[in-house]
């Protein structure tokens, strides 16, 4: 993969968005699926991909970890939408867990078969975003209260040191020769 497709992976997108640009088009943002070379998403974050696009065989919190600037696009076990629903909400969950609510599109790792009850596609989509607007929601509440938190503890702070220096300042007579030369100002 290194030798016969990166070098020339990188070039495709470096060459799309270089023309787009020189007809002054917006670049479109491109993804890239290079199945089975998961272990390469590191290499791939040095070209002009926007997103790696896995197959439902890729360890998916290993490939979260090494994505940095890359968004991720996978990967649900398609045969999984055999299964009932409760299992098929459990598995999008799973999935959602592994790869973040952020920076991701959730898929089938092929696509549906002919087989396959849409209905159940219905379910792991409809729990896709369900479970990924708790976690965002979960994160901003986590973010407001260890932020009031923060601030709380600041502002307890900031007043403990101001009235220790205020006691000490109206203990020497400081803080009223203070206070009037600041007026005088």
């Amino acid at each position: 993969f290194r030798e016969f497709s990166l070098t020339y992976l990188k070039k495709i997108a470096s060459e799309v968005k270089s023309r787009l640009r020189e007809m002054k088009v917006p670049p479109v943002p491109m993804t890239v699926f290079a199945r089975g070379a998961e272990w390469a998403i590191p290499e791939l974050q040095d070209s002009e991909y926007d997103v790696v696009s896995l197959n439902w065989t890729a360890f998916r919190a290993e490939c979260r970890r090494a994505s940095g600037k890359l968004s991720i696009q996978g990967n649900l076990e398609p045969s999984v939408l055999f299964a009932d629903p409760e299992r098929i909400r459990m598995e999008a969950r799973k999935m959602v867990d592994e790869l973040g609510p952020h920076r991701y599109i959730a898929n089938l790792g092929h696509g549906m078969l002919p087989s396959m009850n849409p209905d159940h596609l219905a379910e792991f989509v409809d729990e896709v975003h369900t479970y990924s607007e708790k976690l965002i929601e979960e994160k901003k509440g986590r973010w407001l209260g260890d932020t009031l938190s923060a601030s709380a503890h600041g502002i307890a702070k900031f007043l403990a040191i101001t009235s220790a220096v205020l006691a000490a300042s109206l203990a020497g007579g400081l803080a009223i020769n203070s206070f009037r030369n600041e007026e005088k100002k």
